[in-house]
């Protein structure tokens, strides 16, 4: 939980899912690895991340702006 929540909304719906699945793998096998378990964490994917229901308009909103402006630079 805690790598969500120290993260912005931008960070966990973007690019950086993908440090956010490698940390949160890093630290189930940690917790394997104290309990001694055997298990080993092979792959963490996020697959998908929305933003709350009550923002999600205004969130895409702003994105679609976002690349409208980078397309005219």
């Amino acid at each position: 939980m805690h790598d969500f929540a120290s993260r912005t909304l931008d960070e966990l719906l973007g690019e950086e899912r993908t440090s956010l699945a490698d940390e949160i793998g890093r630290s189930v096998q940690a917790d394997l690895q104290t309990l001694d378990s055997g298990v080993e964490i092979l792959a963490t994917v996020v697959e998908a991340i929305h933003p709350p229901a009550g923002a999600a308009n205004a969130y895409h909103g702003v994105q679609a702006a976002q690349i409208g402006a980078q397309a005219l630079i």
